[in-house]
């Protein structure tokens, strides 16, 4: 896996790394005050690593129901936290909780996240014990 630490990336890269649009990402920015991008002389919007976590955080919360307004502030650990509550779906049939961890790891797989993956697949067992 290609080391993030101490890089910097383009609004583009972020898009792409996390799969939330521009536009979102411009929204949270600065409706929500979620990320506070550095800029460069020309004004274009640097973010770093943290920021690529917290951008893949908050889609998977907003995904879940959750209002950004709501947890746009909250810490990076917070939003960890809180997908991990969240992350056991009562109520379901048997099987559909292991599709959507299977869809859920595939996704953090597709981006490199081999820290959500095994967060996701010890969630996972844990469940079933």
């Amino acid at each position: 896996m290609k080391n993030l630490d101490g890089q910097s990336f383009s609004l583009r890269q972020v898009v792409e790394l996390t799969g939330v649009s521009e536009f979102t990402l411009r929204g949270w920015e600065s409706r929500y005050q979620a990320f506070r991008p550095r800029r460069t002389g020309s004004g274009r919007r640097r973010y770093t690593k943290a920021d690529i976590l917290r951008a893949r955080a908050l889609l998977e919360l907003t995904a879940r129901g959750q209002r950004i307004s709501s947890i746009a502030t909250l810490p990076l650990s917070e939003l960890e936290e809180l997908i991990a509550e969240i992350g056991v779906i009562v109520g379901t049939p048997k099987g559909s909780l292991a599709i959507v961890e299977e869809h859920e790891a595939l996704a953090l797989g597709k981006h490199f996240d081999w820290v959500g993956v095994e967060r996701v697949l010890n969630r996972a067992v844990k469940a079933r014990t």
